[in-house]
């Protein structure tokens, strides 16, 4: 409870095995292998999880996983960016629903949350169905973030320098 206090992070679902805990999934024990799920701004999220000395998951696309096992780590700490992102009239995400994107298959980034007109979607992602002026939260390896920004045809918020497992940002 504490690092959720202290990191403005709020624990909103977990999953353990094949059993998914939703409302009450903070009273839960953490145990070794649960998959949290959290409602938090970048930095909270980051302090969150440098407080816990937790991973986190997804961030590399599936087929990567099973080579980079075998090598030395693919995504060193601070290579790790989170950026806030809105698709104009002109993106050509607009009318597109996020599951039919496969953004870390094909692009080797998460979609971590999405609002809309201030009210942060609460569904499952791959459900949601990107409209001009969404603010979409993006996380992925920095300039694979900052390259797939420009192809989805979003434009960035102001500029915050974010980054996950960046020493001193915690």
């Amino acid at each position: 409870e504490l690092a959720t206090e202290d990191s403005d992070a709020l624990i909103i679902g977990l999953v353990r095995g094949d059993q998914s805990i939703r409302g009450a999934a903070w009273r839960e024990h953490i145990q070794a292998g649960d998959v949290l799920v959290l409602e938090a701004g970048p930095q909270g999220i980051n302090k969150f999880v440098s407080t816990l000395g937790l991973k986190l998951t997804g961030t590399q696309p599936k087929e990567e996983v099973q080579e980079s096992e075998k090598k030395p780590s693919a995504v060193k700490d601070g290579d790790m960016l989170l950026e806030a992102v809105i698709p104009p009239d002109r993106s050509w995400l607009v009318g597109r629903m996020a599951g039919s994107l496969k953004l870390r298959s094909r692009f080797g980034i998460n979609l971590l949350g999405a609002s809309r007109q201030g009210t942060p979607y609460r569904g499952r992602l791959r459900e949601f169905r990107f409209k001009a002026g969404d603010v979409l939260l993006l996380q992925g390896e920095k300039e694979r973030v900052l390259e797939v920004i420009g192809l989805l045809g979003c434009l960035p918020l102001a500029e915050r320098g974010l980054q996950l497992g960046k020493p001193g940002q915690a």
